[in-house]
């Protein structure tokens, strides 16, 4: 499936008027889509929705005009040691909202980058919202 398909703009925007962070849609393999970018800190960033990889933003935005949630899930990852110009294969912080709408994805991902201040590779921190609010996790993949 081509990029144009799922009008990826509104996230792009976003990343870069939030952040001042350029991320593109990626596929992973299989049709999963992805959006990836690297921070200035020299993390590496990837964006899905929370219980799924991208939907087409004609599915995303119909289903938020009738309040039904995608979420997001942000993972933030380490060079990897042997290929710094890819990203290490385990987030050493991550978040995730299945409740949020796309509205709310800066705030999940300063919810990320404050769990990264906490990391380590040996630690990582992974925070989740639900319902009963923002809690650290063991694991949230």
């Amino acid at each position: 499936m081509p990029t144009s398909y799922y009008n990826h703009e509104p996230v792009l925007a976003a990343m870069l008027d939030h952040f001042g962070v350029t991320v593109s849609l990626n596929n992973t393999g299989g049709g999963c889509m992805v959006y990836e970018g690297r921070l200035e800190a020299g993390l590496f960033i990837a964006i899905i929705e929370a219980e799924d990889f991208i939907s087409p933003w004609s599915v995303r935005s119909a289903n938020e005009a009738e309040n039904r949630a995608h979420g997001w899930a942000i993972g933030l990852y380490l060079p990897d040691p042997q290929d710094p110009a890819n990203r290490d294969e385990r987030p050493i912080a991550a978040a995730i909202d299945r409740i949020c709408h796309f509205a709310d994805l800066p705030h999940v991902v300063k919810t990320a980058l404050a769990a990264v201040r906490r990391a380590s590779p040996a630690s990582p921190v992974f925070m989740l919202t639900d319902a009963h609010g923002t809690r650290q996790a063991d694991n949230i993949w």
